[in-house]
Parts: C-alpha cells; sequence; structure tokens
C-alpha cells in the first residue's frame, strides 16, 4: 500500500513520547512496514545558558509529530490508541489530510540547514531597539545599525553621555527591547 505523509497533533512536550511509543507498538504488532519515517522537526539555535553559548534544539512545530505511513483501518487505531494523541490534521469523516510532499521535503530542508550551521536565538533587523544584557554596556538601550549574521554579530548604537555611540556584540549579548 502507498505511503503518504500525515501530520499528528499530540500534547506539546510529549513528540518524543509519541513517537517512542508508535514505534514500540509498531514493532509488538508487526507492522513496521506500514509506517515509514516520523519526524519531530527541530532545528539547531545558539542561545545563553548561565553565561556560555551553548547550542539547544528547539521544535519548530511543538505539539506536531510528521509520520510516513499507508493509511488502513489498523493504522489509524494504533494511532488514536497512544496516549497524548490529539488525532490527526485535517480529519473529516476520519480520513485525515496526506501533506504534500514539497511541505515534507521544504521542512526536511529547514532541520538540516539550521543542523549544519546553528542560528541565532532571535532575528534582528536595522532599527529594531535592543538592550544589552552582557559585557560593559550592560543595561543600556540602542538602536541595531548593521546585522552580520556570518559572524554572529550586530553593530548598536548606545546613548553614553547624550551621544550615539556606535558597538559591536555579538547576537546573545542584546535582546529586544
Amino acid at each position: 500500500m502507498e505511503k503518504h505523509w500525515y501530520t499528528l497533533q499530540v500534547y506539546v512536550g510529549f513528540e518524543k513520547r509519541v513517537k517512542a511509543v508508535l514505534q514500540q507498538k509498531l514493532q509488538e504488532l508487526g507492522q513496521q512496514e506500514a509506517v515509514g519515517e516520523i519526524i519531530i522537526p527541530t532545528e539547531q539555535v545558539i542561545d545563553l545558558v548561565r553565561g556560555k553559548k551553548q547550542t539547544i534544539e528547539r521544535r519548530l512545530f511543538p505539539g506536531y509529530v510528521f509520520v510516513e505511513m499507508a493509511f488502513t483501518d489498523t493504522t489509524w487505531h494504533l494511532i488514536h490508541s497512544i496516549p497524548r494523541v490529539v488525532g490527526f490534521i485535517g480529519e473529516s469523516e476520519a480520513v485525515p489530510t496526506p501533506l504534500a510532499a514539497e511541505q515534507v521535503a521544504q521542512i526536511k530542508h529547514q532541520m538540516e540547514s539550521t543542523r549544519l550551521a546553528p542560528r541565532p536565538r532571535m532575528v534582528l533587523t536595522i532599527g529594531d531597539k535592543v538592550k544589552v544584557t552582557d559585557g560593559p554596556f550592560r543595561d543600556f538601550a540602542g538602536v541595531v545599525e548593521a546585522v552580520k549574521p556570518e559572524r554572529s554579530r550586530v553593530r548598536v548604537a548606545v546613548t553614553v553621555f547624550g551621544r550615539a555611540t556606535p558597538v559591536e556584540l555579538d547576537f546573545l549579548q542584546v535582546e529586544a527591547a
């Protein structure tokens, strides 16, 4: 039977557990061939944790799990028997709407691009008002003058003694004001 991609809505924070239970039940029932890939889309984000840069994994779609499967009564009942599964997205008359292959390819590409080059936690643009959170200009407010994403740096005009002074800072040293 042909496999399509479907979106499961699950309780937020239980995505990995639902995936593990689904794989376990498939193995117990000998139905591994009915389900292909199971994806929990995540991205790698650079964040400041206890004063140090760390790469953390963040869910792109909290509360959703993407499953490649052959849709049958057995798989439908199997999915709905898993605790903390709300149901399929686009479910009308008990038949969910499959995702387009392009959508799944786009999600996979987005996951892979952040795995290769983790991105900063927030995106800044010129003219944004920010507050400096670390370094000698801590607690000063400023306006973003330039953004250098390849170096994870930002130039901020900070007002010191009534004059705007340009300061180059790391993305992790500022937060949106």
